[in-house]
């Protein structure tokens, strides 16, 4: 959320060695009117968009850890492609996959 229009901002989500995207039925996925351009690699995804004042989007990813372990979940890093100055990210973290 921004006081400030924001454009041409990427959203990257980096995943763990072991872990994949899960591909989801068309139906399924985030709706391709909350972004511009969606580029999944096999590990990492990319989502290219812009914000309106105070405006809020969310994006939802199906995963898949190959084996049970602790893994860690590196940040999700939303920048503008052309203004450095405008950056956000989380923090990573260590997640914990148990058996099913």
């Amino acid at each position: 959320i921004s006081a400030e229009p924001q454009t041409r901002l990427a959203l990257t989500q980096t995943l763990p060695s072991g872990w994949e995207f899960i591909k989801l039925k068309q139906n399924e996925e985030t709706s391709s009117a909350t972004y511009d351009y969606k580029n999944v690699r096999d590990a990492s995804a990319s989502f290219y968009f812009d914000l309106a004042r105070n405006e809020k989007k969310t994006f939802t990813l199906t995963l898949h850890a190959s084996f049970a372990g602790t893994y860690y979940m590196p940040p999700v890093l939303c920048e503008n492609m052309y203004n450095r100055k405008v950056i956000a990210f989380t923090a990573g973290k260590n997640v914990n996959v148990g058996l099913r």
